[in-house]
């Protein structure tokens, strides 16, 4: 099963134009829900929107990553987000609307319906994805 994750204002800006439907359930920590599932009929992969309305404390999120990962054991996956504006690395302060997506995969390459979809009628959109491994080795790529 392969599972789309995308994550807080990229998440949210993607999903409206995903044409999710209807949603099919949802992810919740300490009785709040955190990730919104979907099962939309442009894809077989199951697809969360993750902190789009809240945002878990940091000490919180690695439990809550290995959770989800843990309930639907994906043989791939797609994380889109923003690259925290702290972490991100340029002459002037970036602010966190400015922040540049990032999207990772398990296997190389953009999805090219994860891009039609959202952004429809974009001809090219550039992303600057890194496979991962199982074992956390992160291996960047350019690709338009």
């Amino acid at each position: 099963m392969d599972l789309i994750i995308v994550l807080g204002e990229a998440g949210k800006f993607w999903a409206k134009g995903a044409q999710l439907g209807e949603q099919s359930g949802s992810i919740h920590a300490t009785n709040v829900e955190v990730g919104l599932v979907f099962n939309p009929t442009w894809t077989s992969a199951v697809v969360v929107v993750s902190e789009a309305f809240v945002r878990l404390p940091t000490w919180a999120q690695h439990k809550y990553a290995h959770s989800v990962l843990d309930i639907f054991r994906p043989s791939r996956l797609v994380l889109l987000d923003t690259y925290p504006a702290p972490t991100y690395i340029s002459i002037e302060p970036t602010s966190i609307l400015d922040a540049p997506i990032r999207y990772l995969t398990t296997t190389a390459g953009v999805d090219s319906k994860i891009v039609s979809v959202a952004f429809p009628g974009i001809k090219t959109l550039f992303f600057v994805p890194a496979t991962f491994s199982r074992r956390g080795r992160c291996h960047s790529r350019r690709q338009t």
